[in-house]
């Protein structure tokens, strides 16, 4: 009998953008955590982080273009976190901050001033 492969078909409400972006947070005590963005849509994100949250903890996360959001911990596993976003960020924003991950959110956002690379 041969092996049968199961297809697992991912089903998502929203496209994601891929992206590479360093960032920083701040959890609910305060303490700064370092970030590694691995992709964004308007209702959330999917990160490498340095600690280790559990589901249900917030966090102040820095964005390219839009700056400081609301994210909640939704998942935790192996050094990769998924949060929500408190309220989605525009579209159009998502989009930016997915194409220019190099944008400094705070000087001039929005204006495409460039950040070097090693944030």
């Amino acid at each position: 009998m041969p092996d049968q492969a199961m297809a697992i078909q991912e089903t998502r409400s929203e496209p994601r953008d891929e992206v590479m972006h360093r960032t920083r947070a701040t959890d609910g005590e305060g303490n700064g955590v370092k970030l590694v963005l691995v992709n964004v849509s308007p209702s959330g994100l999917m990160a490498r982080c340095d600690r280790d949250p559990v589901a249900g903890d917030l966090l102040r996360v820095v964005l390219p273009i839009i700056g400081e959001v609301v994210a909640q911990v939704r998942w935790s596993l192996g050094g990769r976190i998924g949060c929500s976003f408190d309220s989605t960020i525009p579209l159009k924003a998502g989009e930016v901050a997915a194409r220019h991950p190099g944008l400094d959110p705070g000087s001039r956002a929005g204006r495409g001033v460039a950040r070097g690379s090693g944030s």
